[in-house]
């Protein structure tokens, strides 16, 4: 398994649009917030994301993560109260990865079924 960064987290919130009008409270915010809070709000804003935006996002931590994939063509949420999200990511070519995005915006990525094991 490995760890994606920062680039998770950058394409997340690239990806949001947000009013200025509150920045110089959030900025007050995001100082006093513990580091879980951050986290969570990047958890947040990748569920926010419209399918095409996070289907883009969960690419990238796939590719990021060196597995093969051109193209996520769908994307399933799988959460449990309490735990980290896990994205369920088909690719076009049938692979399917498991992407969790934890407390600090990151990601890991595990091969759930490869392509060749899925083959329709």
């Amino acid at each position: 398994m490995r760890t994606i960064g920062a680039s998770l987290l950058i394409l997340a919130l690239a990806a949001c649009s947000g009013g200025t009008a509150n920045n110089s409270a959030g900025e007050d915010n995001v100082q006093a917030a513990p580091a879980v809070a951050a986290g969570s709000n990047a958890q947040q804003a990748v569920r926010d994301l419209p399918d095409g935006q996070r289907n883009g996002v969960l690419l990238r931590a796939i590719r990021d993560a060196r597995q093969p994939c051109q193209n996520v063509r769908e994307s399933m949420l799988s959460e449990t109260p309490g735990r980290t999200p896990v994205y369920m990511a088909t690719c076009e070519n049938n692979a399917v990865y498991a992407v969790a995005i934890r407390d600090d915006g990151n990601a890991a990525v595990r091969p759930v079924m490869p392509a060749e094991e899925n083959k329709q």
